[in-house]
Parts: C-alpha cells; sequence; structure tokens
C-alpha cells in the first residue's frame, strides 16, 4: 500500500492492520525459539520435523497426461453443461427444467 491509500483507511482499520503485524513478529519470534529449544535434543530435533512436515501437507503435482485423459472421459454434452450452470443460477427458476 501507499501512503495515500493508508491515509484513506478506516482509523479502526489502519489500528487493526498495525496490531497484525505485531502478531505477525511474536509468532515468528516464537517460532524461533521453539526450534532453538527442540533442536538441542535429537528426539525434540525429529519431532521438530515431523511437525513441520505435516504442516507442508502433501505438495501437489500436475500430470498434464493425466489431467488430458480424464478431461476427455469426463467430457460432457452442452446439455449436461447448461443443466449444470442452471442448478446456481436462482435469477430463472421458473424456467429451469425439473
Amino acid at each position: 500500500m501507499n501512503y495515500q491509500e493508508v491515509r484513506k483507511l478506516p482509523v479502526e482499520t489502519f489500528w487493526m492492520l498495525n496490531k497484525n503485524i505485531d502478531r505477525i513478529a511474536a509468532e515468528n519470534d516464537m517460532r524461533a525459539a521453539q526450534i532453538g529449544i527442540q533442536v538441542q535434543s535429537g528426539e525434540g530435533f525429529k519431532d521438530l520435523m515431523d511437525n513441520l512436515r505435516k504442516q507442508l501437507g502433501v505438495v501437489f503435482t500436475y500430470d498434464e497426461g493425466k489431467r488430458a485423459m480424464a478431461a476427455k472421459r469426463d467430457k460432457l454434452n452442452e446439455e449436461q453443461k447448461a443443466d449444470l450452470n442452471a442448478l446456481g443460477d436462482l435469477s430463472n427458476v421458473s424456467t429451469r427444467r425439473a
């Protein structure tokens, strides 16, 4: 954000964002302290690495070949696509087919 955008913020929003800066810094400091304590022992280090791996989660891999085959297999005809699109369209409730 530039200076003018910050000046246009409501006062409550500005102070909320300001507090978040401190919260984020505190979170980073707590993590650094936790790491420093846990690496003092082999078991603590192992636990730390296990927790970090859980936080990372599963890395998504993208396979273009599999995606293309699935798209071809799951291709819907135009009438089915129109029916699916109509499900979320509340403006034409009376014209939807049952």
